[in-house]
This record gives C-alpha cells, structure tokens and sequence, in this order.
C-alpha cells in the first residue's frame, strides 16, 4: 500500500511539473539566401569519371577515364524542380564526344542553411563526329550532391554520381564521376 501512495505521489508531481512548463519553444526560421522564383537558371559542370572495372575492356580505349564540361539551361519550377538541357564537351583517352541532354533536378528544401542537398539526373546522347553511325552512344548520368548558396543568384555545386553509356556495336561503359559546377539564376526580379 505504502508503493502505491509513493507511486501516486510521484505522478503528481510529475504532473504538476509538466503542466507548470511552458509552451514549446518555436526558434525563427532562417530563410535561405538564395532566391526561389519561376525562372531560367543555368548550370555549368566540370566532371571527372573514373572508369569501374567491371566494364572495363582492354580492347576499348575509351572506358578507362574521361574529362567533361558541361552547360545547362534549366527552367526552375518551384523551389524543388528544375528541368532543362545541355551540352558539353568530353574527352576520353582518344574519343571525342559532343553530350546533348536532358537535366532534372529535385533540390531538398533546407530553411536556413547555406547547403542545400540535391538529386541529379542527366540523359542524352555522346554524339562523335567522326564516326556518327558507328560511335554515337546513348547514357544515363543519376547524381547527388550539395549546393553551397554564395548569393541570392549564385551557388557552387559539388555531387558524386554513376555515367553509363552504351551505343549500337560499342560495349557497356560505366564510369564513377566526381562533378563541380556553378549554378546561376538567371531571373533576376
């Protein structure tokens, strides 16, 4: 019986406790810097692949390492969704290929924060001149990364990602890519 008083007395001062505690703390949102309105923004890249070895064939050249640039204009939705394309320059040990793409991207809302986290996706075609029948390939570019905000127009862009491409007659080539870019908007109300 004595437990049971105790047990009792102990609730109701935790109760009385709790009830005395005010309201939850709200802190202020810390909007970020960057601007968030419908518009055109562009996107330039710098990728380096390495090749994985699973894919790595001796009697093709072209799968050990690669160098691109790239400059996309995407349309930014909302604050979450841009989608656009591009093109670029990539340089493998002894191709050259021109990439025409499409791009989207879905950036995570971040209140506060300079970092803003993303998901990336690009896919299109590695045109090569040379040999457009023969040598034109087909690949897909899933990334993610973060958005450093500089400014309200201006950010720095750093993601990891996978490129694989493949074409008629050209074996499977997958590539570990590390990407830097700038990403800029263009509206500038």
């Amino acid at each position: 019986m004595k437990k049971l008083i105790s047990l009792l007395l102990l609730i109701a001062l935790a109760s009385a406790a709790v009830s005395g505690q005010r309201g939850r703390i709200v802190r202020p949102v810390i909007p970020s810097p960057f601007k968030y309105v419908p518009g055109w923004v562009s996107m330039t890249d710098v990728t380096y692949g390495f090749g994985l070895s699973v894919t790595t064939d001796e009697n093709n050249p072209c799968d050990k390492s690669f160098v691109s640039v790239t400059s996309t204009l995407s349309y930014q939705i909302n604050r979450n969704f841009t989608t656009g394309g591009g093109f670029g320059l990539m340089f493998n040990e002894d191709r050259f290929f021109v990439p025409a793409f499409l791009n989207g991207r879905y950036n995570f809302s971040m209140p506060g924060g300079n970092f803003i986290p993303y998901l990336n996706a690009d896919a299109g075609a590695l045109l090569n001149f040379k040999d457009i029948n023969n040598e034109t390939r087909f690949f897909v570019h899933p990334s993610a990364g973060v958005r450093y905000v500089f400014s309200s127009y201006v950010s720095a862009t750093g993601g990891l990602g996978i490129l694989t491409h493949a074409g008629p007659g050209t074996p499977r080539n997958s590539f570990f890519t590390v990407r830097l870019g700038v990403f800029i908007a263009l509206n500038r109300k």
